[in-house]
């Protein structure tokens, strides 16, 4: 009987341990294949069909971590949205039904994959689900190929910076983390990726600067001091590159260029993204959204295009004619996107995801528990909700998001009373014997 027990507790332990290795390896894939960069047509990402395959095993974790079912109903919304203003358009402006399909797909794919890639954290870890991401982000470069203009600012910034913050003699050390940033800072300096060179010096500097909470215990008040940390060092942070740039320490061709943007528009953040005028412009004129599948008029345009040239832009160029014009609204903000095609609600959730992205920040940097390749997915996060396409934001912001959002507490099941049973209805204590006398 005892030797029975026991061959049937090692059969038990070799299929849990089979069980276990199957889904860390299936984990593994999906994470992988999410981050492969390939579209069927019209313009639908692998990513998006991957989460709905997998949707009825994901779908719960949304429930369990901080601000994601917002995050999903409002991305529903949005796209209901986005829908409802195209049909009210219909009569007056032309609709194309393959936009309005990409653009309803690109919008419900941020909490689809963000269900996939919290469930892969729960099975694979932080380290590994962003080692492998980074991974399957450059083995995507097979399939979109290398941009040969700044191979290293449009192609392996990413993929590389992923990778390296996320290998596990790094993960684990403060100092490997601060000499991994400054390495990838000073080649993204070198290669004229001056956001990206800025993003990771501020990382360095927070993880220099981090304060760890004492005894684990996190306070709200410290939780905002953090919040504020974070923006004066991103302050410090941007001004301290500028100001690098303008010395000449980056090159004569990015100084030029960084002077002719301060010289056109006061600041150099203003003056490299004149789209931001469009994106005024279109706003004011019509506050509740284009729809996900009017295309653009000519009045659009030319509202657009007045709103570049305050800003001491010339709009006269086939970059504003055909990308930001071109097949819908593209104005090279994750805000701005998301209100011009979407209407009110998908500036709800531009909004959302920044304030999701800033108070987990936050959180992990009072505590102490946020890693370096957390810190660089929140700094890049916040640019692209202000300075980023959508549809390129969404290479990592799901991810940025998978890593930030804290899991909700468990409930602890209350101590029932003398006498009674718990809600769940495991037998609680019965009555104290009576004391001896």
């Amino acid at each position: 009987m005892a030797h029975a027990l026991e061959t049937r507790t090692r059969v038990d332990a070799t299929d849990s341990r089979r069980r276990a290795t199957t889904e860390l390896a299936v984990a593994g894939l999906v994470v992988f294949a999410i981050a492969i960069r390939y579209r069927f047509s019209p313009d639908v990402p692998i990513s998006f069909l991957i989460s709905i395959a997998i949707l009825p095993m994901t779908a719960g974790l949304l429930l369990r971590h901080r601000g994601a079912a917002v995050l999903a109903a409002l991305a529903l919304l949005a796209a209901l949205s986005g829908a409802i203003i195209t049909e009210a358009r219909s009569g007056t402006v032309a609709v194309s039904d393959a936009l309005r399909t990409v653009q309803t797909v690109r919008v419900l794919a941020l909490p689809l994959v963000l269900a996939s890639l919290l469930w892969a954290r729960s099975v694979l870890g932080l380290q590994r689900l962003v080692l492998v991401f980074g991974l399957g982000s450059l083995a995507s470069l097979a399939v979109t190929g290398v941009n040969l203009d700044n191979v290293w600012k449009f192609s392996f910034s990413v993929p590389v910076t992923l990778i390296v913050l996320s290998l596990p003699w790094v993960w684990a050390s403060t100092g490997r983390q601060l000499l991994s940033l400054g390495a990838l800072a000073a080649v993204s300096a070198l290669a004229d990726s001056r956001s990206l060179a800025a993003m990771l010096v501020i990382a360095a500097a927070i993880v220099l600067l981090e304060r760890r909470g004492r005894g684990g215990v996190l306070r709200a008040r410290s939780a905002w001091g953090a919040i504020a940390r974070l923006g004066v060092i991103a302050i410090a942070g941007y001004f301290a590159v500028q100001a690098a740039i303008l010395e000449g320490v980056l090159g004569d061709a990015a100084r030029a260029r960084t002077e002719l943007q301060i010289d056109r528009s006061g600041t150099a953040i203003v003056g490299g993204r004149p789209e931001m005028g469009a994106a005024a412009s279109l706003i004011a004129e019509r506050p509740l959204g284009y729809g996900s599948g009017a295309l653009v008029t000519y009045d659009e345009r030319r509202l657009g295009a007045e709103g570049m040239w305050a800003l001491g832009y010339d709009p006269d160029n086939g970059y504003v004619h055909n990308y930001m014009f071109g097949n819908g609204l593209e104005v090279h903000s994750v805000l701005g996107d998301l209100w011009l095609i979407y209407g009110l609600a998908g500036a709800a959730l531009a909004l959302c995801v920044l304030l999701a992205v800033v108070a987990s920040a936050g959180h992990g940097i009072a505590s102490g528990a946020i890693s370096a390749v957390a810190l660089f997915l929140a700094i890049r996060s916040v640019w692209d909700v202000a300075f980023s396409p959508f549809a390129s934001a969404m290479v990592t912001l799901p991810l940025a998001l998978a890593v930030l959002l804290p899991a909700l507490p468990r409930a602890v099941p209350r101590r029932p009373s003398h006498g009674r049973r718990q809600a769940h209805g495991v037998a609680g204590p019965g009555p104290r014997s009576p004391r001896r006398r």
